[in-house]
């Protein structure tokens, strides 16, 4: 797999594609810009300063959208409590992000908890993930008051 990178522009707050990086001393890459020309066939930001740069996971959601890292996944979980009258379908809501070696929501590798099936930790049904936005487009779909019980 090739690796597949877009950019979050701190300044312009726009997402775009990431073409080329420039790793000569500097930390820079090239997007796909509004002033493309021959002899400069990109713009080009400071990585960190400028930008902040995502990672496809090369995986895909249920619609069969790119997983970036910094996206935010939504799922179904069948919330079933014995002893009680609790038989609910939860909403959970979290971003991707790499850590521990590999691609995490939460503390679960993504690839665990990609398809409709059984929750490892829980045993209680899910539903697939489903891309619904990203950390720096959309901060408010991570908020703990999200959490919905249908």
């Amino acid at each position: 797999m090739i690796p597949k990178f877009r950019a979050w522009l701190k300044h312009e707050q726009e997402m775009h594609d990431v073409l080329a990086f420039d790793t000569r001393g500097h930390s820079f890459l090239g997007i796909e810009g509004t002033h493309v020309t021959v002899d400069a066939w990109c713009d080009y930001f400071e990585v960190g300063t400028q930008v902040e740069v995502m990672q496809s996971t090369g995986l895909k959601d249920k619609n069969g959208v790119e997983i970036f890292e910094g996206d935010i996944l939504h799922r179904k979980v069948h919330v079933i409590l014995l002893g009680t009258d609790l038989n609910k379908w939860v909403d959970e809501y979290a971003h991707v992000e790499w850590k521990y070696g590999g691609w995490h929501v939460g503390e679960d590798l993504l690839e665990f908890v990609l398809e409709e099936g059984i929750d490892r930790h829980t045993g209680c049904s899910q539903t697939a993930l489903e891309v619904i936005g990203n950390i720096y487009e959309n901060p408010d779909l991570l908020d703990s008051d999200l959490v919905e019980v249908d």
